[in-house]
């Protein structure tokens, strides 16, 4: 009886706390896709210079 209580408990308790990382997620790929405007030919380290000069 308490897995039945406890499993949809800690399901909610483990998607609600990925939600911060899902918005991370969609921020980088936003700033993925801005490195890869004419081309995308910036490697790596022109995308982490982009990470670093975002206001």
């Amino acid at each position: 009886m308490a897995i039945i209580v406890l499993t949809p408990a800690i399901a909610f308790y483990i998607k609600r706390s990925l939600q911060p990382l899902r918005q991370l997620n969609q921020m980088a790929s936003v700033i993925s896709a801005e490195d890869c405007r004419g081309g995308c030919h910036a490697g790596r380290k022109g995308r982490f210079r982009s990470y670093v000069t975002m206001p």
